[in-house]
């Protein structure tokens, strides 16, 4: 059985090549003016898109089955020390086999017990167009309960229990034949998560756990695709039962007076291998298990209206070598647009802390 296979997407790159060199000059001539805080800002972007050029052949990674974004653990800061109940995300994710993973999130956030505790529900809507046709639908809902136990002027930390509850089996099909996980809009699994997150001065440091209960039931077979050789470039599979994931974010924020930047890793751990049914047999994939890191990269910016707006992007350069789970991303751009009427501070500070230490 062969892995998933990296790719190259020439695409981005000269996306990239283009904008830095149109931009380069105007760039290095604010950061002349800004001073050499600003620098330090200008050299984690700049060095983060040639990160993105370099690159001959993507990995392919990411492999982040919705934990990293429940919660305090999104990395984005918004749902700390403030009240931005609500928030809408476009997500874009480039996946297996160049596929083109479009997302909808939609988030609402209850506050109870005084302001510590948040009851948050996130439902999401897929459209995925690759080489073997289209889908589209509701993915997998998150319902989960947020608690900061500990709020001091440099730190904060907090809990998090929350469920995936899948809309479906993970069995859409594409003209009445079983698509591969890539094109499912649910992972087809009920999955518990648990997890932990503290802001440290700048620093966030977030851990959890996620454990999927049962298999899916993923219909995915070459004979229901005769004549199409890209269909055979995916696994085949009638069902899948995934390993159980853990996860740690670091991420360092920078300010400057009406934005805030924020650059980090984020790992990604499968403990077990997956398993899936070939056949009528259970098939444990070798190299399915292990690490997967990726580097994130944040925006976040307090527009007049007391609102807030965030992009993001994250790339892998660890990946595991053998990816079925439909999780497979060359690179993932998140923007959102959180709803609020707060203080300036609340929105850029995930604790009150001087930023000069």
């Amino acid at each position: 059985m062969k892995p998933i296979k990296s790719i190259h997407h020439p695409l981005p790159c000269f996306a990239l090549r283009s904008l830095v060199a149109k931009k380069g000059f105007a760039l290095r001539s604010l950061v002349a003016k800004k001073g050499s805080y600003s620098y330090s800002l200008f050299f984690i972007l700049y060095s983060f898109i040639f990160l993105l050029i370099g690159l001959q052949t993507y990995p392919q990674g990411c492999s982040d089955a919705g934990l990293c974004s429940m919660g305090d653990l999104d990395g984005q800061g918004l749902s700390n020390e403030n009240k931005y109940n609500t928030q809408a995300s476009y997500i874009f994710g480039l996946g297996e086999q160049e596929s083109l993973i479009n997302t909808i999130l939609f988030e609402q956030r209850f506050h109870v017990f005084d302001q510590r505790g948040q009851i948050f529900l996130q439902l999401p809507f897929h459209y995925i167009y690759g080489n073997l046709g289209q889908s589209y639908g509701v993915g997998d809902i998150n319902l989960g309960f947020n608690y900061t136990y500990l709020r001091e002027k440099d730190l904060s930390a907090s809990f998090m229990v929350a469920a995936k509850l899948p809309p479906n089996d993970a069995n859409k099909t594409i003209d009445g034949k079983g698509a591969p996980m890539v094109y499912q809009t649910s992972l087809g699994t009920y999955d518990l998560a648990l997890g932990a997150n503290a802001f440290y001065k700048k620093w966030q440091f977030g851990f959890a756990y996620l454990k999927p209960f049962g298999s899916n039931k993923n219909q995915f077979l070459h004979a229901n695709w005769p004549d199409n050789e890209d269909a055979l470039e995916y696994i085949e599979m009638e069902v899948l039962r995934r390993g159980d994931d853990a996860m740690l974010r670091i991420n360092r924020f920078f300010y400057t007076d009406k934005s805030r930047f924020n650059a980090g890793l984020l790992a990604l751990y499968r403990l077990q291998k997956d398993q899936i049914t070939q056949n009528g047999q259970t098939v444990i994939l070798d190299h399915s298990d292990g690490l997967t890191l990726n580097i994130n990269l944040g925006y976040n910016k307090l527009l007049k209206n007391k609102d807030a707006i965030t992009l993001s992007v994250a790339v892998p350069i660890i990946v595991r070598e053998v990816r079925v789970d439909g999780l497979t991303r060359t690179f993932v751009v998140m923007f959102t647009y959180a709803f609020g009427n707060h203080k300036k501070q609340d929105a850029f500070q995930p604790v009150l802390f001087d930023r000069e230490q």
